[in-house]
């Protein structure tokens, strides 16, 4: 009887562990910054200054190397000068009454196994120019916000 209890902790165990790999995130690549077109190409800039009047400029993040059937919760915050608007990709941000935090709420599952999901915004005149600031969690796992400053 003890044998057969070993070995089904073991097996549980194996299962358990094998799910939680599976589950991780540890495979995600992330990348964010300001990106310019060029001939259809995107190329991340070194910039942290994204300019209206460029219309081949946008503010993105990739999250790449996305297993098969993968599942995740994606939190984007952006910090923005008053009266900022932003839109998700299926859904709209919330924000606060002046219009200075904005949060977008984003369950991403896999089911067309994909290798990689973006997030790009474009900027023009209707927006405020100055300091913004773009956080991601993914899951749990916060990854390096990015600042910069939109101008004319």
């Amino acid at each position: 009887m003890k044998h057969y209890k070993l070995l089904s902790i073991l097996a549980l165990s194996t299962f358990g562990i094998a799910y939680a790999t599976s589950n991780s995130l540890d495979n995600l690549n992330f990348d964010i910054g300001i990106y310019q077109n060029y001939n259809g190409a995107s190329l991340k800039t070194l910039e942290t200054e994204l300019s209206k009047s460029n219309k081949k400029q946008f503010l993105c993040y990739f999250v790449s190397n996305i297993k098969p059937n993968q599942k995740f919760h994606i939190t984007t915050r952006i910090s923005s000068p008053k009266g900022a608007r932003f839109k998700g990709k299926d859904s709209d941000f919330s924000f606060n009454k002046d219009q200075t935090e904005h949060r977008l709420n984003y369950d991403f599952s896999n089911k067309e196994n994909k290798d990689s999901l973006d997030f790009c915004w474009n900027f023009d005149k209707r927006d405020p120019s100055g300091d913004y600031n773009i956080k991601v969690v993914i899951e749990n796992k916060e990854y390096p916000s990015f600042s910069f400053k939109l101008t004319e």
